[in-house]
């Protein structure tokens, strides 16, 4: 395995995990867990509050993820058209 191999998989693979580990997390127990807070407005302003911090690492994944496979893509475009 070539060291650009083992960097594209590495970046796919971590943005992918932290993408979809972000998302699920938030599903699971973010959002159940507002149901802990009693007023609406309150219960809104702290989910909102999550998914707003969330957001800048979820960019960076979702970036990770689609560099990783636009660099395996390339890297094995002798494959792929085969």
């Amino acid at each position: 395995m070539t060291r650009t191999n083992l960097i594209a998989r590495s970046l796919n693979d971590l943005g992918a995990a932290a993408w979809f580990g972000g998302l699920m997390m938030g599903a699971t127990a973010v959002n159940p867990a507002a149901a802990d807070v009693s007023d609406p407005v309150d219960r809104s302003e702290v989910v909102n509050g999550v998914w707003r911090r969330w957001l800048p690492w979820n960019t960076v994944a979702i970036g990770a993820s689609v560099v990783g496979g636009a660099m395996l893509t390339i890297g094995n475009r002798e494959r792929l058209v085969a």
